[in-house]
């Protein structure tokens, strides 16, 4: 009935969930995103909660995630140091995460393409925290 669950499992089945929730999300309400990214642009608030938050991910990771337990355990760490970096990005440079954020396309059928590919590597890693 109880399996045992590895940190490397339990992470993988969260980053499934949550890229399959935020690509369903971009494929079902475009303009939604469209607007998310403005106000990332336009709010220094929202740039540092975010920044913050995926520094705190980061290191939580890399602090209680051993990866040296296969090549699924190397994946989740690779995770942990890129919302690390996606951190420390987004406290250290704003001004040019705004000037790039600004150069991306945003049109709805570019934002559902994009919510499919992330929807597909969410189902990838959701199947890998039960079956890696």
């Amino acid at each position: 009935m109880f399996d045992t669950l590895s940190t490397t499992d339990l992470f993988l089945r969260i980053f499934g969930l949550y890229c399959l929730a935020t690509g369903l999300g971009a494929v079902v309400q475009p303009d939604y995103f469209e607007r998310l990214m403005r106000e990332l642009q336009a709010s220094q608030m929202h740039r540092l909660t975010a920044g913050f938050m995926a520094f705190l991910v980061g290191v939580t990771i890399l602090s209680v995630h051993r990866y040296d337990v296969g090549w699924t355990g190397v994946l989740v760490a690779v995770i942990g140091w890129m919302a690390l970096i996606k951190g420390l990005v987004f406290l250290s440079f704003p001004k040019g995460l705004v000037w790039a954020a600004s150069r991306i396309e945003t049109r709805s059928s570019l934002l559902r393409f994009a919510g499919l590919a992330v929807m597909v590597i969410g189902a990838g890693l959701f199947w890998l925290g039960y079956n890696g």
